[in-house]
């Protein structure tokens, strides 16, 4: 009996033995996984700068900085990624200096800073961090990302994007695939960290109520959670649909969806495209008081696009046009997106406007070399908007405007691309003369020139 049961110790040692033998290859194994990872990021330098009309101030500013990653792929489809994110002002002007006639300051170069402190030298984010699942058909991630959606993006023209904290997932066959998740903090572009999805609102500046007082929704907004669900479908060349469903916690919902037509014909390519999107308020709009509130329609809000485009030989050519309807004002926070509009142009935007109408034509062309590539597109846009005094139409105070844009990029091999934007916006508005209707807004020149340089890859 006794040698039995020392038989069954030895073989339970032996047992225990191997067990921690093979945890501890295994642990080896996924250490030397981790530590085998890959290192990437990109270099920049940027330089704006803001010519106003002659009697109102100025602004520009010259940064360098820009972002460094780690990912490591550690068992089978699971993978680790992480990066640092930093903006160096060269301190060529103080932004911290404000228009003398109208108090205002810089509002674009401000966001090569921190939005919320433009004093600040250094900016330093610890943007990315998450866990990452794919395969040949789907792929989830959990933490901290880079996200790009018609509304909610990385809006990356600055030197840092917009990133997100939550929960992502994409499935997709040949023809369709599904994507969606949850969002639950987020760093707006420009910011040195993660505010909870109420906290967020309000980091870039607020514009009116609709009485016309300053708005309060910053600091009082109350939410914690988007939800976002997006379907695409192509089911032949000519062919492709999107729709996407915004559900903003106890603000509001929009759904967004886009149909584009494509029709190739001897040399000709032609295009047809719609896109329709509407809003309406949930629970409170963000707070239960109106003075505090951020979503304050009372009624569904229509946006509906349209495109008519060509392209020969490498030319393409489109006019677009968008209108708003209804009885309130697009709201949809500036910390978080660019918008998808068809109309849209860079350093303008048609958030917290009602009842407006635009019109805008673009030309690109790309011509490829042996060692570079060069890429052009130039816009031209007409921006029906209310009278900047009626606040209930005009969050923003933005006159009816015309808006040219000329951006050009140069892709030097693989590695350097260097972009050149220029955007003038001109009032169209006889009686929005007033300096505050005009400075940053209208009658001026935007100036952007940055250098990249891409890390690994």
């Amino acid at each position: 009996m006794m040698k039995n049961v020392n038989n069954r110790k030895k073989t339970y040692l032996l047992f225990l033995l191997m067990g921690v033998s093979m945890f501890s290859a295994a642990q080896d194994s996924l250490w030397r996984n981790l530590v085998k990872g890959n290192i990437e990021g990109e270099w920049r330098s940027f330089y704006m700068a803001t010519d106003n009309t002659e009697e109102l101030k100025n602004f520009q500013a010259l940064t360098t900085g820009g972002r460094v990653g780690y990912g490591t792929r550690f068992y089978k489809g699971w993978s680790l990624y992480t990066s640092l994110y930093l903006s160096q002002s060269l301190g060529i002007e103080d932004l911290t200096v404000q228009d003398i006639e109208t108090r205002k300051g810089s509002r674009y170069e401000i966001g090569l800073l921190d939005v919320e402190d433009p004093s600040k030298r250094t900016v330093l984010l610890w943007g990315e961090a998450y866990l990452k699942y794919a395969d040949d058909s789907q792929q989830l991630r959990i933490g901290r990302m880079r996200l790009n959606t018609p509304f909610l993006n990385l809006q990356d023209g600055r030197m840092i994007p917009t990133l997100v904290e939550g929960a992502w997932y994409k499935f997709g066959k040949e023809k369709w695939s599904v994507q969606g998740g949850a969002i639950w903090r987020i760093a707006p572009r420009s910011s040195s960290r993660f505010y909870g999805i109420g906290e967020s609102i309000g980091v870039y500046p607020t514009g009116r109520s609709v009485t016309g007082d300053a708005a309060g929704y910053r600091d009082h907004t109350h939410s914690n959670l988007i939800l976002i669900g997006n379907m695409n479908y192509t089911p032949n060349k000519s062919v492709k649909w999107e729709l996407w469903d915004y559900w903003v916690h106890n603000i509001m919902h929009m759904p967004y969806t886009t149909l584009i037509w494509n029709k190739s014909s001897f040399n000709w390519k032609w295009t047809l495209g719609a896109q329709y999107a509407l809003q309406h308020q949930i629970g409170e709009g963000g707070n239960e008081q109106l003075s505090n509130r951020y979503f304050d329609n009372n009624s569904v809000i229509h946006m509906v696009g349209t495109r008519l485009g060509a392209a020969y030989r490498g030319w393409k050519l489109t006019l677009n046009g968008n209108i708003i309807r209804g009885d309130g004002r697009f709201l949809f926070p500036r910390e978080w997106g660019k918008e998808a509009f068809f109309t849209f142009q860079k350093r303008e935007r048609s958030e917290g406007t009602a009842n407006s109408e635009a019109l805008m034509l673009q030309l690109s062309r790309q011509w490829e070399f042996t060692q570079w590539k060069l890429t052009m597109i130039a816009g031209y846009g007409y921006y029906w908007r209310n009278h900047p005094s009626e606040a209930i139409n005009n969050k923003y105070a933005m006159p009816t405007y015309e808006h040219l844009n000329f951006d050009i990029f140069v892709n030097l091999g693989k590695r350097w691309k260097l972009e050149y934007l220029m955007a003038y916006k001109r009032s169209q508005d006889e009686l929005a003369q007033q300096s505050g209707f005009i400075i940053n807004k209208v009658d001026m020149v935007n100036h952007n020139l940055q250098l990249r340089y891409r890390i690994g890859g």
